[in-house]
Parts: C-alpha cells; sequence; structure tokens
C-alpha cells in the first residue's frame, strides 16, 4: 500500500512537472510572438519616420541622402522652404495664337527640418535624432543604398537584423523601404 501511494505521488510530481512545461513552451511561445509583433511594428515607425526624412531632403536637395550622418545632418540643421505658387493665364495671345500660362512661385517662408518632422508631431516630440537610422532594439543600422533609376532618385533601406525567424530563413520578405529595381518610397509591408 505504502508502494503504491510513493508511485502515485511521484507521478503526480512528474505529471504536474509536464504540465508546467508545456503551460511554459506554450507562454514563452506567445511572449516571443507579442515582442516580434512589438518590434517589427517599431521598426515600420521608423521607416515611415526615414520616408519623411528622404523625402524632405529630396525636396531641398534633388537627391535623397547616400549617408545616415548626411541624413541626420539635415535633419538637425536643414530648412525646408515654404512656397506659394501663383498661375496666370493670358487667353489667345496674338504672338502664339493660344493661351498662355504664366507660373509663380514664390518663397513666403523658411521652416527647420527638426521642426517640421519632429517638433510638430506629438509622437516625435522626443525622438533622437542622433538614432535615426538605427534598428530599433538593436545596435545595427539600417542598410541604406542610394541610386538613379531611369533618371529618377530612387533608395532601398532595409532592416539587416531581422528578429522574426521566418524573416530570418527567407519566407517572409525583409522589412525595407524604397527598391534597388524601381524608383518607390513604399514600405515593403503596404500593400
Amino acid at each position: 500500500m505504502k508502494i503504491k501511494l510513493i508511485i502515485s505521488f511521484i507521478l503526480a510530481i512528474i505529471c504536474a512537472g509536464l504540465a508546467y512545461t508545456l503551460y511554459d513552451s506554450i507562454n514563452g511561445r506567445h511572449d516571443e510572438i507579442k515582442r516580434v509583433t512589438r518590434v517589427e511594428a517599431a521598426i515600420k515607425s521608423e521607416l515611415r519616420l526615414i520616408r519623411d526624412a528622404q523625402e524632405a531632403y529630396l525636396q531641398t536637395k534633388g537627391e535623397f541622402a547616400s549617408s545616415w550622418d548626411s541624413l541626420r545632418k539635415f535633419c538637425t540643421e536643414g530648412k525646408l522652404y515654404i512656397t506659394v505658387r501663383n498661375e496666370e493665364i493670358f487667353p489667345n495671345t496674338p504672338y502664339y495664337g493660344v493661351d498662355s500660362i504664366a507660373v509663380i512661385i514664390d518663397t513666403v517662408n523658411t521652416v527647420l527640418v527638426r521642426d517640421s518632422l519632429f517638433i510638430n508631431n506629438p509622437a516625435r516630440v522626443d525622438y533622437d535624432i542622433q538614432k535615426l537610422g538605427q534598428i530599433p532594439e538593436s545596435d545595427k543600422e539600417f542598410a541604406l543604398y542610394t541610386t538613379t533609376i531611369d533618371g529618377v532618385a530612387a533608395y532601398e533601406i532595409k532592416d539587416i537584423a531581422p528578429i522574426n525567424k521566418e524573416r530570418q530563413e527567407g519566407r517572409l520578405d525583409t522589412l525595407r523601404l524604397g527598391s534597388k529595381e524601381i524608383a518607390t518610397t513604399r514600405g515593403s509591408w503596404e500593400k
């Protein structure tokens, strides 16, 4: 009788240990999925911010920034020009025999890039510009590639250290912005 009680007690402990191991493995996987989702959301947000900064750089300089240092410097010290565009139509001019249009573009004001992209945006007020280009929750930077495709400036910014195992193994696209093949500024996650 005592042997049955001892064996039952040992089996109960083994069952409890197996149940905890099963629970921990399921819960650990769930926690990992939540962490990957949170980090990838932060990466997408960072890539959107970089896209805004690159588009401001393009408007001002006529090309995309080719290094993180130049983009950071532009975001810290650069200016955006606020312009007003007016058109005047001259109907049926005698010289040309058709309507003519005069376009006047006037610079009204300038605003600092820092104020436009960061200070005036509540989600980015406390953003450290010196971390622009750094992959969230990593000490690595995004890969930055700029080029010209058929006379159009283009770039690709890519996450070189994906935390999602499916992205590491190539079953899912790496999170990236833009493309080396076509001139686009869309993210790989945007359809």
